[in-house]
């Protein structure tokens, strides 16, 4: 019998903002005591058995538009919905349709636990900007590691001026960066990042505005997202090639 642990379903969203000289990532900082172990990352975690249910009530995405984009049978809505609702939790922002006046309350509900995530959205009539996320890579832990996860990776713009505040529980701070700027932090020894997260700044750093990422990014799901699964350390230098191979201006 295998001791294989099961990678769990996750999303993260990498939410890209304009700026002057290049679009900024939000990115967010885990505690030590996390999976990630204090390293820098973007907003995300594992699907809720609520986030299908959420989905399915602000309508903004069909299942089956959801789940042809993620190449999936059944549930590729709760990936769209756990990518924003995490980065709600995480970092403050949501990604809705029209402002929510009482958005920190929801906020709150959620961290306590005290509502579902599908009836907040019901009940409050909010209706998430699920097709602003697109699809862009998938990565699985490698299977040597205790906790796993397969992880959908998706890029929204976000035009608001709402500032993140980190939660306090996972997250302990929250931060815009370019990806130039993350990648030279993490060089020089001032921040954490991990394999999947550096690989993806990497790939993103030769955009110069938020327009060609985005156009670049709604072009992925239509030609093939990367399942990205590394198990040796010699995959880096593969990886590191697929990612300059992305690029694009």
């Amino acid at each position: 019998m295998s001791d294989t642990a099961e990678a769990r379903p996750s999303s993260t969203v990498i939410l890209a903002r304009a700026a002057e000289d290049a679009p900024e990532l939000l990115m967010v900082r885990r505690h030590a005591s996390s999976s990630f172990g204090g390293a820098w990352v973007f907003p995300g975690g594992v699907l809720d058995n609520d986030d299908e249910a959420a989905a399915e009530r602000c309508g903004s995405l069909s299942a089956e538009t959801a789940n042809a984009t993620l190449a999936v049978d059944a549930g590729g809505l709760a990936y769209f919905s756990a990518a924003i609702r995490e980065l709600f939790e995480e970092t403050g922002i949501l990604l809705a349709d029209a402002e929510t006046p009482d958005a920190a309350t929801i906020r709150s509900d959620l961290l306590d636990g005290s509502r579902p995530w599908s009836e907040l959205v019901a009940e409050r009539d909010v209706k998430l900007s699920l097709p602003a996320l697109c699809y862009i890579s998938h990565w699985i832990t490698p299977r040597v590691l205790p906790k796993r996860y397969s992880t959908r990776f998706f890029i929204a713009e976000y035009t608001g001026r709402a500032e993140p505040n980190a939660c306090g529980g996972e997250v302990l701070d929250c931060r815009w960066l370019s990806a130039h700027r993350a990648l030279e932090l993490a060089e020089r020894g001032h921040i954490e990042l991990h394999l999947p997260t550096q690989i993806t700044l990497q790939g993103l750093v030769r955009h110069k505005n938020v327009q060609t990422l985005m156009q670049w990014a709604r072009c992925q799901a239509d030609q093939g997202v990367p399942c990205i699964f590394p198990e040796l350390p010699e995959e880096r230098a593969v990886l590191e090639a697929v990612a300059r191979g992305g690029r694009q201006e």
